[in-house]
């Protein structure tokens, strides 16, 4: 599983925070998820967004 998955500073941050409370880790995940779902919908809404001739043009397909 470390090989598929390596942990990184967030599931450190979580082990660490478990010792003392499991709620504080899940809230430090559900943190983490709510970073990444809003780095989500920026990509989602603007990832697709091409430069032409000094425009931005969005695209829809």
């Amino acid at each position: 599983m470390s090989l598929a998955a390596p942990p990184g500073p967030i599931n450190a941050m979580i082990i660490s925070e478990a010792r003392r409370s499991v709620l504080r880790a899940v809230l430090i995940g559900f943190g983490a998820m709510t970073a990444d779902l809003i780095f989500l919908i920026i990509v989602f809404l603007f990832g697709s967004a091409w430069t032409c001739q000094g425009t931005i043009r969005i695209s829809t397909q």
